[in-house]
């Protein structure tokens, strides 16, 4: 009888020690795993700039092309005037533009800098005779001139998201006479964890907030959030 005792407590004592090492394996950290992968980069081969190149653009019938300006430097985005005058962000100058076709032959023959200190300045809109311009995290807007320059440029808002490696902001007024500004994600693929400038009058949850990227925004700066969640480089709309 002692024996088979002694026998129980044996195999008691296997069992304790077997679920005592199961569990400690099971503690531990997973093993770090280095995957090899390979990828392929094709780049198009850069060409100069050279007005013949504009024959190769097949166009609709009744249509024709022909270069307004260049020498630009980073021209971004555009916008017309009702009096014919283009404006035009540049991004890497931080500044406005206006081009001005005077003599009517359908090229620019003036451009003055009618904007300047703009960082990531990029989208650009016109509304009611007011220019609004918007970098990574302002919105401005100014009167627009009969010569072509800007009035006193007013800050509107101030505090939008950077959103990291997609800086460039564009904007459009809808027809509910709102404005729209597009934010793109901090980056490409990843779980934003950034909290977003939104209204907290707007009664969206925290999660919906952090999930925010695209914003619309009303110009007396009472901003509506306009929830998205899958979003990630708005360039235009």
């Amino acid at each position: 009888m002692k024996f088979i005792n002694k026998s129980k407590s044996f195999l008691a004592g296997c069992t304790l020690a077997l679920l005592i090492s199961q569990t400690a394996n099971g503690q531990r950290p997973e093993q770090r795993r280095f995957e090899r992968m390979e990828g392929y980069l094709s780049t198009p081969q850069r060409l100069d700039f050279n007005e013949s190149l504009l024959k190769q653009l097949q166009l609709p019938r009744g249509f024709q092309i022909n270069v307004f300006a260049k020498g630009l430097g980073n021209p971004r985005n555009l916008v017309v005037a009702p009096n014919g005058i283009i404006y035009v962000t540049r991004r890497e100058e931080a500044d406005v533009i206006a081009l001005r076709d005077t003599n009517r032959d359908g090229r620019a023959d003036s451009m003055n800098i009618v904007a300047k200190g703009l960082k990531y300045v990029n989208g650009i809109t016109i509304n009611k005779n007011r220019l609004y311009i918007v970098t990574d995290t302002s919105l401005y807007d100014a009167d627009l001139q009969a010569d072509g320059s800007l009035g006193k440029l007013q800050t509107l808002i101030s505090n939008l998201p950077d959103a990291g490696q997609h800086p460039n902001r564009t904007m459009a007024f809808g027809p509910d006479g709102m404005l729209y500004i597009s934010v793109g994600s901090t980056c490409n693929a990843c779980d934003d964890g950034h909290e977003y400038w939104v209204d907290q009058k707007a009664g969206y949850s925290a999660q919906e907030q952090t999930d925010l990227i695209q914003f619309l925004l009303s110009i007396d700066d009472n901003p509506v959030v306009l929830p998205e969640t899958s979003l990630q480089k708005v360039a235009s709309f």
